[in-house]
């Protein structure tokens, strides 16, 4: 069985670090693709504008997990993961979804970017 892709934005400081941090959590478990790479997006028949928005987990069979339940399915094999799965509940969902949804919008200004002035842009 292969990793899971965890599909993140390559060009946002706070993007790439904490899908750094995720990777390392699972243990290298999961294989980090930045979308803003060539081709990326095409190679998973998904669209740069719904990947701008939230991170993406594919897995192994093909599926994909959007947002903020990727962290939890992407440590779910950690002592902490039956804690993390709590982000699935209704109420805590809606929650945890609206601020990933808020700083997502704003990932440039909170954490800069990673690349030159011509990532820019991207928005």
């Amino acid at each position: 069985m292969s990793a899971a892709t965890f599909l993140y934005d390559g060009h946002c400081r706070l993007c790439t670090a904490s899908a750094h941090r995720v990777r390392k959590a699972a243990r290298g478990a999961l294989v980090l693709r930045s979308f803003r790479d060539d081709g990326v997006p095409e190679s998973y028949g998904l669209k740069l504008a719904d990947l701008e928005r939230a991170v993406h987990l594919v897995r192994a069979d093909g599926s994909v997990e959007v947002g903020v339940t990727t962290f939890a399915t992407a440590l779910k094999g950690r002592w902490y993961g039956p804690l993390l799965q709590r982000v699935r509940l209704p109420g805590v969902h809606a929650i945890a979804s609206a601020a990933y949804a808020w700083v997502s919008k704003r990932r440039f200004r909170i954490a800069g970017r990673t690349c030159d002035g011509t990532c820019g842009l991207y928005g």
